[in-house]
């Protein structure tokens, strides 16, 4: 098996990528693209090549394990979500087992990936080129896909692959007392790094049955899984034979193109950096609150938060204690890993048991917000149809963690009952997983939620949909549901008819 290095580390004095005039791009696509797309419905996700380092002064570098998790985790969720908003069903399969069960199927996998690798040669993956030269290619990855594709019943396969670092402290500390340039190899690309962290993704799709490379694009970005977004974001659409029209067009809403939510954003983030370095902690404290579902985790909103856990967290009074818990758990929102060794000090050094129990909660919290943060957030900084709330609804409905999905039908339940484009989102998010295997009580109640969430729009255009699922449901509590909230929905309609 060949050995893939994703992270080399270099000094150099400079190393510059010429930049041209013309409008160019990293997407790469086949130059028969249409015709192969009629034929792809199903795609299957290949686990993601994911490899984070952390870059010592000693050269003596160590792949950061915990994080390299919660960013691959990240990057499924995201990936899942991007294909479905383009069109294709994304085929869920049990890689894990099925390396455990049959270890050809895991030399299967590799050969792939290092048949894309030679493949990128002729793709010039990477590199900037004109717009007009995108589709001049006509790559492939061989026959190996093929068992992929026919072990996962799937059209198509998407590789991932992302590589990352986080310069140590005593890095940090020689560059800025040297001021030498690290060039950090990525993907077989050089990224001149001032910065104590970044990341490079690189995505693929590949025809399953052909071989062919259809679409392939990459990004740098920051150390955590949402420039999978940015990389997903020119993946061409699925184009249906026989013409079919997204839902919400369908249902006749009007689909506005809006300026990218990021001002919203900027301006929310700005707001808690004022609430948290303020004295008065009742307005922190509200400021968490709205924090939890928000996906932020940008330093300036949560450096506040830490630097009042550190100056009070070794022997707080019983009334601290209390507020520096809720600060804590507080950071854990964050899901930014630079928050982790705060954490694990102030578990392990407080004398306040609440506050070393709310920390060690926290700890558990900033893996889940580090996979959840990206997804909530995704498509931020592009042009479309939502405003920020909305665009947080849409993400947490198309998510596939029913955690997420459960807050978005509450959103519209609390918030959204007459957003008809965000209603067809609802219906569409309650078809796809109401027919899955529903095994935990949370997927449960995620379903339950969508339903409720139709149900109380009063808009009998889904009364169909609940009575399906009350006729066709294999778990009899979501069919018993879907009974009630079919009920309930005719009984609000009525009086409008």
């Amino acid at each position: 098996m060949k050995r893939r290095t994703l992270l080399t580390i270099a000094a150099t004095a400079a190393w510059l990528t010429g930049c041209s005039s013309l409008q160019t791009t990293t997407t790469r696509e086949h130059e028969d693209l249409e015709s192969h797309l009629l034929k792809v419905e199903r795609v299957v996700i290949a686990p993601p090549e994911v490899s984070i380092a952390l870059i010592k002064v000693s050269g003596d570098n160590e792949r950061i394990a915990s994080l390299e998790h919660s960013t691959r985790q990240g990057i499924l969720n995201l990936a899942r979500r991007d294909l479905r908003v383009a069109g294709y069903e994304v085929v869920e399969f049990d890689f894990a087992k099925a390396i455990a069960e049959d270890e050809d199927f895991a030399f299967t996998i590799t050969q792939v990936r290092d048949a894309f690798d030679m493949a990128r040669q002729e793709l010039r993956a990477g590199r900037e080129l004109s717009a007009a030269q995108k589709r001049a290619f006509n790559a492939s990855v061989g026959s190996a896909v093929n068992a992929v594709s026919a072990r996962t019943d799937a059209d198509a396969v998407l590789l991932l692959r992302y590589a990352g670092f986080r310069k140590s402290e005593g890095m940090v500390t020689r560059d800025v007392a040297s001021s030498v340039a690290f060039a950090i190899l990525t993907m077989g690309q050089g990224l001149l790094v001032h910065n104590t962290s970044g990341a490079q993704i690189e995505a693929a799709l590949i025809d399953g049955v052909t071989g062919d490379v259809l679409w392939t694009d990459s990004r740098a970005g920051s150390l955590d899984a949402s420039i999978a977004t940015a990389a997903m974001s020119t993946l061409p659409r699925d184009i249906d034979p026989q013409g079919a029209v997204p839902a919400a067009v369908a249902a006749g809403a009007p689909v506005p193109v809006l300026e990218p939510a990021s001002g919203e954003l900027q301006t929310e983030i700005s707001n808690y950096r004022e609430a948290f370095s303020g004295e008065l902690f009742e307005v922190k404290f509200n400021a968490m609150q709205n924090l939890t579902w928000s996906g932020i985790s940008d330093p300036a909103v949560f450096d506040p938060v830490e630097a009042e856990l550190l100056r009070d967290y070794a022997s707080p009074s019983p009334g601290r204690t209390g507020e520096l818990s809720h600060l804590a758990k507080a950071l854990g929102l964050s899901g930014n890993d630079k928050y982790r060794a705060t954490l694990e000090t102030v578990a392990r050094d407080t004398k306040a048991y609440r506050l070393a129990k709310y920390s060690r909660e926290a700890l558990t919290m900033l893996d889940q917000h580090a996979a959840w943060n990206p997804v909530i957030l995704a498509g931020v900084d592009q042009p479309g149809p939502w405003r920020l709330d909305e665009l947080r609804t849409y993400n947490l409905l198309m998510a596939e963690d029913p955690e997420l999905i459960r807050v978005g039908a509450k959103n519209v339940y609390a918030r959204y009952l007459h957003h008809r484009r965000l209603l067809e989102v609802t219906l569409q998010s309650l078809q796809h997983n109401q027919a899955r295997d529903l095994d935990n009580d949370v997927q449960v109640d995620a379903v339950n939620w969508l339903m409720k969430a139709l149900a109380n729009s009063g808009d009998m255009h889904y009364h169909p949909a609940l009575l399906q699922i009350a006729a066709e449901s294999q778990d009899r509590s979501i069919a018993s549901h879907a009974r009630r909230y079919a009920e309930l929905l005719a009984g609000l309609a009525a009086p409008r008819q």
